[in-house]
């Protein structure tokens, strides 16, 4: 998006993401940086349970016909798609957090290297 639009007028399409990591590799402000991944990690956590509150877990109720056995099936193939849809952003959202733990024990010149390294 950042490639087509430049972050748009007025930063309108700078993903959360996107701005974390320009926040700690461009204004070199690492602390406020891993302060705003940690709040958004906690809002993805908090999306999370909500979603799975809703979900639920099926039911163990005996079902009587075929149809009512195949919408279980279905809406828990539904609900493992989603799982795994909701943990692989989460995991995605982790990895500048993740970058700038790593990148705080690195001199300023191991920081600043290009192209950068995780581990040196």
């Amino acid at each position: 998006m950042n490639i087509m639009t430049q972050g748009g007028p007025l930063h309108s399409t700078t993903t959360i993401v996107f701005y974390i990591f320009q926040t700690a590799f461009n204004d070199l402000r690492m602390g406020y940086a891993a302060a705003m991944s940690v709040i958004l990690f906690l809002i993805t956590l908090v999306f999370t349970y909500i979603d799975w509150k809703f979900l639920g877990k099926g039911g163990s109720v005996m079902m009587r016909t075929k149809a009512a056995r195949r919408e279980v099936a279905k809406r828990r193939i539904l609900t493992v798609l989603i799982y795994f849809a909701l943990i692989s952003i989460g995991i995605i959202m982790l990895i500048p957090f993740l970058w700038m733990v790593l990148g705080s024990f690195k001199t300023v010149r191991e920081a600043m290297q290009f192209p950068p390294h995780l581990y040196s």
